[in-house]
C-alpha cells in the first residue's frame, strides 16, 4: 500500500511540475533579451529576461522589484453612463504595465543594468521601434478613453457584475489595498503567453469578459 502511495505522489508532483512549465516568458514577446528564438524585438547587451522588469535591489516600488521607472504621464480614463465606479488615474500595478505601454519610455529603460552587461536597443521589429519604444496596438497611449478601465474598486453587489468571489474563482486578480482593485493585470498575465495577449484565460466565447460581467 506504502509503493502505491509513493508512485501516485511521484506521478502528482510530476503532473505540477509539467502544469507549472506548461506556459512561460521565454521566447514570449515579454522576453526582450537577445537569447530568443522568436521573432519578436529583441535587444543588445543582455541574455536576461527578468532584468527588463525586475530587479533585487534598489527597486522602484511601483510593482515588486520594479526595475523601471514609473511613467510620469497623465491618463484620461475611461467614462461612461454605464459606468458608476470613480476612477482616477492609474494604480501602481497598472502604472508598471503603462511604463512600456503608453509608448513614452522604451522597453530598453532599465533602473539597474545587469551586472556587467548594458542592454542597448535593437533593431527596430514588430511592435517595437528602433527607439524602443512601443508602437501599434500595444501602445495605449496616455487617452484610456477607449480601454477598459482600471484602477477602480469592483462592485460585486452591481447586477452587472458577478460577486468578486466568482470572478476570482476564474483567475481574475485584483488589487490594492483592499484587494478590490481592477488593474491592467486584473485581466493579463504578464508572464504567460498562453492565452494571447497574455490574457489570464482564453477569452473564447467571451469567457474572459464573462468571468465579470453578467451578460
Amino acid at each position: 500500500m506504502k509503493k502505491i502511495l509513493v508512485v501516485v505522489l511521484v506521478i502528482a508532483i510530476a503532473l505540477i511540475g509539467t502544469s507549472a512549465m506548461a506556459t512561460t516568458i521565454v521566447n514570449s514577446k515579454h522576453d526582450l533579451s537577445n537569447t530568443g528564438t522568436t521573432n519578436y524585438y529583441r535587444s543588445v547587451g543582455t541574455n536576461e529576461i527578468c532584468v527588463f522588469c525586475h530587479t533585487p535591489h534598489a527597486a522602484n516600488n511601483t510593482a515588486p522589484l520594479w526595475n523601471k521607472s514609473t511613467t510620469g504621464s497623465t491618463f484620461v480614463q475611461y467614462t461612461s453612463a454605464s459606468v458608476s465606479a470613480t476612477m482616477g488615474q492609474p494604480g501602481p500595478i497598472s502604472k508598471a504595465c503603462l511604463s512600456c505601454h503608453d509608448g513614452t519610455l522604451s522597453v530598453s529603460a532599465v533602473l539597474n543594468q545587469p551586472g556587467s552587461q548594458t542592454i542597448t536597443e535593437g533593431a527596430a521589429k514588430g511592435n517595437v521601434l528602433a527607439s524602443g519604444k512601443i508602437s501599434g496596438n500595444p501602445n495605449l497611449g496616455t487617452d484610456l478613453t477607449n480601454d477598459h478601465p482600471v484602477s477602480f474598486t469592483y462592485n460585486g453587489a452591481n447586477p452587472t457584475l458577478k460577486p468578486m468571489a466568482s470572478a476570482k474563482g476564474l483567475q481574475i486578480m485584483f488589487y490594492g489595498t483592499g484587494k478590490d482593485q481592477v488593474e491592467c493585470a486584473s485581466c493579463h498575465a504578464v508572464h504567460d503567453p498562453q492565452n494571447v495577449p497574455f490574457l489570464r484565460l482564453s477569452n473564447a466565447g467571451s469567457n474572459l469578459c464573462l468571468a465579470c460581467h453578467n451578460k
